[in-house]
Parts: C-alpha cells; sequence; structure tokens
C-alpha cells in the first residue's frame, strides 16, 4: 500500500538538516568625515561598512533610520584622532563603538556586528 503525502512529508522534514543560522547583509554609503582637530594639516576619514543582522525583518527599520545612523557616524567620527585608529586595538573599538551607536539609534531592532568595507586615513 503506498504511502500518503503526509507521510512523505514527515520523513522529508525528519531528514532534513536544522536551517542554517545565516546572517543578512545591510551595506551602509561611503562616508567622509574629518577626524578631531591635530595641530597642523587636516585629516579625513574615508569609511565603508556593511551591517551584519540575523533577522532579515529589521531591514526596513535600517532603511527607515539610515539617515539617523550615518548622522550618529559622523557626530562620533569627527571626534575621533589619529592615534585612537593607530593603536592596536583601534579598529576592535571603533567596531565595538559603531555596534553600539548603531543598535542604540535603531532599537528594538539590532545588529550583530559591523564588517568594515573601507577604511582610509588621510
Amino acid at each position: 500500500m503506498p504511502e500518503s503525502d503526509d507521510v512523505h512529508e514527515e520523513r522529508a522534514k525528519a531528514e532534513a538538516p536544522p536551517p542554517p543560522d545565516h546572517e543578512v547583509f545591510y551595506p551602509l554609503p561611503t562616508m567622509i568625515s574629518n577626524l578631531a582637530g591635530e595641530r597642523g594639516r587636516p585629516r579625513f576619514l574615508r569609511f565603508a561598512d556593511i551591517l551584519a543582522l540575523t533577522d532579515p525583518a529589521a531591514i526596513p527599520r535600517l532603511r527607515q533610520l539610515e539617515p539617523r545612523i550615518l548622522d550618529i557616524l559622523q557626530v562620533y567620527f569627527r571626534d575621533l584622532r589619529m592615534d585612537d585608529l593607530r593603536e592596536s586595538q583601534g579598529i576592535p573599538i571603533l567596531r565595538h563603538e559603531l555596534l553600539v551607536r548603531i543598535n542604540s539609534a535603531i532599537h528594538p531592532a539590532a545588529i550583530k556586528s559591523v564588517l568594515l568595507k573601507e577604511i582610509l586615513i588621510q
């Protein structure tokens, strides 16, 4: 006697591996900002990042709040000094600060990490 379609579906579900824990990526536009004043010539930061999140439902909130996110990043970058980025922990601290600031801006949505696409200091 042939098995019913329900039995086939149940067997396929039982044999299928669990869905992977995957990330969704949201790129922010490249930004150029002045670094905090040093004596002598001005310093500029060119920065591009990609936000990694696990909930694709958060993307509309990111789009909606992108102007606020960019403003928060610009203000933060203008407070950075060249020495802040040169230190061995400069980039990890930068990633952490961006993560905290962006998550604060988009709450209750949240990003998982900040991926650096480009960072150039002139």
